[in-house]
């Protein structure tokens, strides 16, 4: 399901980069967080996949990324031109699923006259509705682990907030738990991460209504810093106009 469908540039971390059919680019972290599962399981697996010919791996250290090629992605997906026909007639995008078996099929409807082409129409809709949700959680889950990779965006949120990494790292889980449960669409990881500042910002505002915004320890110096009168911006003239 993440593997390209046609050769394009797509982003990944602070760059970009040229994906051929059937690839995908993803970390290790990434896939950890994909299937719930530690680092030695997921590099275990992929490399008995790549053992028994069902994927290919490039591996660059540098950028910590790795380029997964799937051995037999135009044997289980539709031909190329008949993907780009598909598009070009307005009969919806590339459904994922579509064995070998029902490329002929494919190929003589796209020939045929209305009636087939609108019920070729009519079915896409149907399946790429039921495959929206899980599109929109692929690409939320790839929003957040790009953010994560992007000491920038972590650093701006450390600062912006007044916390420490592993608070942003915990509230990015959260956040992306929320919107994936919700179904929230994102156009970009720029909008994503505009979000996710936001919600912060609001948990945060949340917080302090509640009276939850400091430690026990801070209200506590706030209360004798009040008695000794040495934190007047908190109070008025007049709280301090009686005898002690």
């Amino acid at each position: 399901m993440l593997a390209t469908w046609k050769t394009e540039v797509k982003s990944f971390g602070n760059g970009q980069i040229l994906l051929e059919r059937g690839q995908f680019a993803t970390t290790i972290r990434g896939l950890m967080q994909r299937w719930g599962t530690n680092s030695t399981t997921v590099q275990q697996t992929l490399e008995l996949f790549e053992k028994n010919g069902m994927i290919s791996m490039k591996r660059d250290k540098k950028v910590n990324r790795t380029i997964i090629t799937v051995t037999n992605y135009n044997k289980y997906q539709k031909p190329l031109e008949i993907v780009e026909s598909l598009v070009e007639n307005g009969l919806g995008k590339p459904v994922i699923g579509t064995t070998a078996e029902q490329h002929e099929d494919n190929a003589s409807l796209l020939s045929g006259q209305g009636q087939n082409q609108v019920l070729l129409k009519e079915d896409n809709n149907i399946i790429n509705k039921k495959n929206s949700s899980s599109t929109t959680r692929e690409e939320n889950l790839k929003f957040v682990e790009e953010i994560k990779n992007d000491d920038l965006s972590i650093e701006s949120a450390m600062r912006s907030f007044k916390c420490d990494r592993e608070q942003v790292l915990k509230w990015l889980d959260q956040f992306v738990d929320e919107v994936n449960f919700k179904s929230s669409e994102h156009d970009g990881v720029g909008k994503f991460r505009e979000h996710f500042f936001n919600w912060v910002r609001n948990k945060l505002e949340i917080a302090k209504k509640n009276g939850k915004g400091k430690s026990d320890g801070q209200n506590a110096k706030d209360q004798y810093a009040a008695r000794r009168g040495t934190d007047v911006g908190n109070h008025t003239a007049k709280d301090y106009g009686g005898s002690f």
